[in-house]
């Protein structure tokens, strides 16, 4: 299937990164989604977006972005420069998601990474994607004698028994791509996987690339109020544009795990023909989800879009799967979880989204890296030197 390239003619080109961070300066200011027509929407989002395809990282102070002006060059490290001295000898246990979840995985090995380096032990149990699997998952701990329990994408609504667990036995718990919850047993830390960022840059892109006539189906996963509050922030930014529209459907995990992702979008395509965006929540299943665009055939082109940027999703776009993904590097959240964990160990507060300071890329055709690693390319920071910098383990 055909699901187009990055249009190189509709992009303006710049003679540098200063004058493309001048015009978008000049576009966004006074934007608000409030006062923004869908005219300055649309030229706002141009702008933004021609600075984003140009590879380059973003940043974004809001953890769900409300306007163009919300979204700006990442510029200099916006981590952490101190931390407390790390304690020792720590055993950590690290539950991804599930293992075949590449970003969770990715994630995993990259706080696994940032732990060696402390001399800690670290141990990686996948959760199955299920609370089952997590209570699995987390029955290791006292085998393992462990002082903290890392969940990567382990919602916390589903793991409160086990949570209640680690609070009463001292065991320090971190989350990383989880909504931050404020009631109930809640982990100790949420690392902020800057899931909104992504989805609103997206949803300007689109705006930009379709001039303001969007029309998307938007897919949420109902089993994870994370993925439904990223999703939430794509429709968000639609809504300031009048000439666009969303559809919103929901799928689980049986869905995408049980073979009907092709199925199920090819129904909401037929049943949406107006549709020409189709966003996912994550780029599991992004080849069943494009084999459903190209058995819908619809009149017109229907761009795919995923984020989390990592290795699943930029092969989708290699294979011509996918139009566009935004993401950060899931290896440097695994490091900022690590982070974390060093200023709980020490009873020092812990860093909120503005301190952890990930930022946000939006790959296309143009600058997906062609060996498929996320990590290779050049714009993120050497986030590994400023984590170890800030430990004290380097000069």
């Amino acid at each position: 299937m055909n699901t187009g390239k990055t249009s190189r003619g509709i992009v303006m080109k710049l003679a540098s990164a200063a004058a493309a961070a001048a015009v978008v300066g000049s576009a966004l200011v006074g934007v608000t989604a409030s006062s923004a027509s869908t005219g300055n929407i649309v030229a706002q989002a141009r702008a933004l977006t021609t600075i984003m395809d140009q590879g380059k990282l973003m940043w974004s102070s809001q953890g769900t972005p409300t306007s163009p002006a919300n979204i700006v060059p990442y510029g200099s490290w916006r981590g952490p420069k101190t931390a407390p001295k790390p304690a020792k000898h720590k055993v950590v246990d690290i539950i991804p998601c599930i293992s075949s979840s590449v970003a969770c995985e990715e994630a995993a090995l990259g706080a696994a990474a940032a732990a060696q380096k402390l001399g800690w032990t670290t141990h990686i149990y996948s959760g199955g994607f299920n609370s089952a699997g997590y209570q699995t998952a987390f029955a290791n701990v006292t085998p393992d004698h462990a002082n903290a329990v890392i969940g990567i994408a382990v919602p916390t609504e589903q793991f409160q028994p086990e949570l209640a667990y680690a609070n009463s036995h001292h065991i320090l718990t971190i989350a990383l791509g989880d909504l931050t919850h404020t009631t109930g047993v809640r982990y100790d830390s949420y690392v902020d996987f800057r899931m909104p960022v992504m989805e609103a840059m997206l949803a300007y892109k689109m705006i930009a690339h379709l001039n303001g006539q969007v029309h998307a189906l938007t897919v949420q996963d109902n089993g994870f109020s994370v993925l439904e509050n990223s999703q939430q922030a794509f429709d968000k930014v639609l809504s300031q544009c009048s000439g666009c529209t969303s559809h919103l459907e929901s799928w689980g995990l049986a869905t995408v795990f049980g073979g009907g992702v092709q199925s199920a979008i090819d129904g909401w395509l037929v049943a949406n023909p107006n549709t020409n965006v189709l966003d996912l929540p994550y780029s599991i299943g992004e080849s069943s989800a494009a084999a459903g665009v190209a058995q819908a055939n619809l009149n017109q082109h229907v761009y795919v879009l995923a984020k989390d940027g990592d290795a699943g999703g930029l092969a989708a776009i290699q294979a011509g799967q996918s139009y566009a993904n935004a993401g950060t590097s899931t290896a440097w959240s695994g490091w900022a979880a690590i982070d974390q964990l060093i200023r709980g160990f020490a009873g020092k507060p812990y860093l909120n989204l503005q301190q952890q300071g990930l930022g946000v890329v939006l790959f296309n055709s143009d600058n997906t890296p062609a060996n498929g690693n996320p990590d290779s390319i050049t714009v993120y920071p050497n986030y590994r030197h400023y984590y170890e910098k800030a430990w004290g383990l380097i000069k």
